[in-house]
């Protein structure tokens, strides 16, 4: 990252902040929903103050065309996943707004 100007403490970052990153394990069965669902992260709905509201779900079927290993019949199941996904991020990230309110008052 030198030929871009960078000091190799700050090139160097983000490989130390993904080696402390947490690993989880996912059930084979949550694996494509998991890939679904993180493949919508940039279609996130977002308020004035820039926090998450929820997931565009019209971006879906651009993605199942983009998944043609992924059976039509799967999709329902997948979607309702989604959804359970959507609702416990949410759950989360209304906690941390809350937290970080909280420490400017």
């Amino acid at each position: 990252m030198r030929a871009f100007g960078l000091e190799d403490e700050i090139a160097d970052a983000p490989v130390e902040a993904a080696s402390e990153r947490e690993c989880y394990e996912v059930y084979s069965d949550n694996r494509t929903t998991l890939e679904i669902f993180l493949a919508l992260a940039t279609q996130w709905d977002v308020n004035a103050d820039g926090v998450r509201t929820n997931i565009k779900y019209a971006a879906l079927p651009v993605i199942e065309r983009y998944r043609p290993d992924i059976p039509a019949k799967k999709w329902p199941r997948i979607f309702n996943e989604i959804r359970i996904m959507e609702s416990s991020a949410l759950e989360v990230i209304r906690k941390q707004w809350q937290e970080q309110l909280d420490k400017q008052l």
